[in-house]
């Protein structure tokens, strides 16, 4: 979970002149930085992980803005290293509030090593009560001027979806029905070295249950408008299959290597499911290194993704771009339609590392370019719909290498966004 929040074109103006997004941003990062160094100092001094450690983080997160007041809440991470790679198991937790409606949970588990070597099970959970959710229409093409005292596309709502994947090796369990015995060869007990030679190739499956309804919401509203499927609420579940291939020297901040991930999904026509929808999504990532000054990441990252062209989906099963995950510094949900293409740069180092407190500072500068469609590769959709942003932000790596708190500013032509989140964005 993390907190994102977008300020308008009309309101950046003012919020330049007194330099407020400037000193919110850095007063956030040094308010974390001052608030876990009573942790630090009681955590020892040696932050290498040996086999059978287990790295415990808790972090206090509070921020406040103009357009959700006061949000106040903690993030806990456990990771429990052993001889598996890259560990046994990650659990995450993250809770907020804000005094201006917002109530969200996040619960995530990644497990290796669940039932076969060379598996892995993560369980992802959320749950939120927002009163300022946003809703700009079903291929939106316009340029918005979102003014801050236009509350139209603001609308209250409840959120739960809880999303199941399980990668495996076919070649392990094929062996393993073959034999009825474990391989001797034990994925728990390889060196890294060995580990990271070569590719490895996973296929996977995936349950996804999303349930989200709008709730007391003013006629005045866009969403009340327009009226999109969903408005009184809808409920989907969906089966996947795909396959995911990972080349990277690390996980939770590679420097080089490559991943890509495939996956079709379609609606089950089970009484949870209020519609249809066929889907498939792609990813590839990659990345390099260089020394200027500093040693540099490049990362580099593509997606793609389709939904079948149906008039019955409710408005939030749409592929989407905006928010922190494709087009920084547009409004979440601002851009929906059949099919979106993103593409996201960043640069990334480490500026700062207190090796003897555990504690990493680093900075990041990005640029994202999208576009969206709703007809089969129509060429001037893709052309007239595209966008872009650029922006920069801070990472910092508390208590645990793999621990990583990250905060991006993104500038677009309709705003300015403001994210804070846990780990890499890819």
């Amino acid at each position: 979970m993390s907190l994102s929040y977008l300020f308008n074109r009309k309101t950046i103006t003012n919020h330049l002149k007194k330099r407020w997004l400037t000193r919110l941003f850095f007063k956030v990062w040094l308010a974390i930085f001052l608030a876990v160094i009573p942790f630090l100092l009681t955590y020892g001094q040696d932050h290498t992980q040996p086999n059978d450690s287990v790295s415990i983080a808790f972090l206090p997160a509070v921020s406040y803005t103009t357009d959700v007041g006061l949000a106040a809440g903690g993030i806990f991470n456990r990771i429990s290293y052993g001889t598996a790679l890259p560990f046994q198991q990650n659990l995450a937790l993250t809770a907020l509030a804000s005094t201006k409606g917002l109530i969200g949970f996040n619960l995530f588990l990644d497990q290796p090593n669940i039932i076969r070597n060379k598996d892995r099970l993560s369980v992802n959970l959320v749950t939120n009560r927002f009163l300022e959710d946003q809703y700009y229409g079903i291929y939106n093409t316009d340029v918005l001027d979102l003014t801050k005292e236009d509350k139209e596309y603001i609308y209250q709502s409840f959120t739960f979806k809880i999303n199941l994947e399980y990668l495996f090796s076919l070649k392990e369990w094929i062996n393993y029905f073959r034999t009825k015995s474990p391989n001797d060869l034990d994925i728990r007990s390889l060196k890294a070295t060995e580990y990271s030679s070569s590719p490895r190739i996973q296929w996977l499956t995936s349950i996804d249950y999303h349930y989200k309804t709008p709730w007391d919401n003013d006629e005045n509203t866009f969403i009340m408008k327009d009226k999109p499927m969903g408005i009184q609420g809808a409920q989907g579940l969906w089966l996947g299959l795909g396959g995911m291939i990972d080349a990277r020297n690390h996980e939770f901040y590679p420097t080089k290597g490559w991943y890509s991930k495939f996956l079709m999904k379609t609606t089950v026509p089970f009484p949870s499911t209020d519609f249809a929808q066929q889907s498939l999504s792609s990813e590839w990532r990659f990345y390099t290194s260089f020394h200027f000054l500093l040693d540099v990441v490049l990362a580099q990252r593509l997606y793609y993704e389709w939904s079948s062209t149906n008039n019955q989906l409710p408005y939030w099963a749409y592929p989407e771009l905006g928010g922190e995950d494709y087009l920084r510094g547009f409004a979440t949900y601002r851009f929906l339609a059949n099919q979106v293409w993103a593409t996201n740069t960043e640069l990334r180092t480490w500026l700062i590392d207190f090796e003897q407190l555990g504690i990493r500072l680093g900075g990041t500068l990005f640029a994202d370019l999208g576009s969206f469609s709703n007809q089969s590769f129509s060429n001037d959709e893709w052309n007239n719909n595209l966008n872009y942003t650029f922006g920069f932000g801070g990472l910092a790596s508390f208590f645990s290498p793999d621990f990583i708190l990250r905060a991006d500013m993104g500038f677009s032509k309709e705003g300015i966004g403001i994210y804070f989140s846990t780990g890499i964005l890819f």
